[in-house]
């Protein structure tokens, strides 16, 4: 998920097929008991509502695959590279990912700065 500053208040970014890919990983998390369906659709609805929803365009997809072909990678790569690309698309500030090595890799001097939050938060269903 990305992050920016608008007239001084934190706005949140994401890209709308993240949210099938943020309800994969929230029904199939290893926790007991596990997520239900019914909970992650209502922690997704109430993310949704503090996040601007960004639709991937043929430039942000062109932007990702160039990113990776520039830099050699094939593969899953591009899925990072669609959340670089589309963080820069939105004009985020800082990228917020547990996943520093493969966003640092695919990022821009120019773009998002890449942040490891320093413990996951707590999240209650």
């Amino acid at each position: 998920m990305a992050e920016r500053s608008i007239r001084g208040r934190d706005r949140w970014a994401g890209e709308r097929t993240r949210l099938g890919e943020l309800w994969s990983v929230l029904t199939k998390l290893p926790v007991s008991p596990p997520i239900s369906s019914r909970a992650a659709r209502e922690a997704i609805g109430d993310i949704v509502a503090q996040f601007e929803v960004v639709s991937l365009t043929l430039e942000i997809y062109m932007a990702a695959v160039a990113r990776c072909a520039s830099r050699g990678l094939r593969s899953g790569a591009i899925y990072d590279a669609l959340h670089v690309a589309t963080a820069e698309a939105a004009g985020v500030e800082v990228l917020l990912t547990f996943n520093e090595r493969d966003f640092s890799r695919l990022s821009e001097s120019a773009g998002p700065r890449i942040v490891v939050p320093p413990d996951p938060p707590a999240v209650a269903f």
